[in-house]
C-alpha cells in the first residue's frame, strides 16, 4: 500500500526521528481525504433520498471499497461518532503534516481543506468526536442537509 511505501522510503532515506514524525502525520493525512470522500458520497446519497447503507454496501468490493468506507462509512450511517480517532488528535496530526509540507515548500490543498473543516468542528465544540463526524461538518456547510 502507499502507506507502507512511505514508511519504507522514510526509514531507508532518513533518520529515525524524522521518519517517526512523517510516519505519524502520514498515518492520519493519507486516509483523511478518503474519509472526506465517503462523507461527501453519503451526504449526496441522503440528499437524493437514497438509503445510505444500501449504497455503502453496494460500493463494497469495487474500486471505491476500502476500510474507511466499511468502518467510517458505517459510523456515518449509524451516526455513531464515539471517538476512535478524535477530531482533536486528527487536527494535531494534520497540522504537523501541513507544517512539514510548508517547510518543504509544498502546497497540500486537500489536507488544508480538511484541516480547516476539522478546525471548524473543534471551534464549534466537536473536538472529542470521532473523525468520521466530518459528515456533520459537511451537513452544517450545506445548511443541515441530510435527507431529501
Amino acid at each position: 500500500s502507499l502507506f507502507f511505501f512511505f514508511i519504507f522510503f522514510f526509514f531507508f532515506f532518513n533518520d529515525t526521528a524524522t521518519t517517526e514524525i512523517y510516519t505519524l502525520s502520514l498515518h492520519d493525512a493519507l486516509p483523511i481525504s478518503t474519509i472526506g470522500g465517503v462523507a461527501e458520497a453519503l451526504l449526496l446519497t441522503m440528499a437524493a433520498g437514497l438509503d445510505p447503507d444500501v449504497v455503502r454496501n453496494a460500493l463494497n468490493g469495487g474500486f471505491a471499497d476500502s476500510r474507511v468506507l466499511k468502518e467510517h462509512g458505517r459510523r456515518m450511517v449509524e451516526r455513531d461518532f464515539t471517538p476512535g480517532g478524535a477530531v482533536e488528535v486528527q487536527l494535531k496530526d494534520l497540522n504537523i503534516a501541513l507544517g512539514e509540507a510548508e517547510e518543504l515548500d509544498l502546497y497540500l490543498p486537500l489536507t488544508e481543506k480538511v484541516t480547516s473543516m476539522f478546525q471548524t468542528m473543534s471551534d464549534l465544540g466537536k473536538s472529542d468526536v470521532d473523525h468520521s463526524a466530518l459528515i456533520l461538518e459537511l451537513e452544517r456547510m450545506n445548511n443541515g442537509q441530510r435527507d431529501a
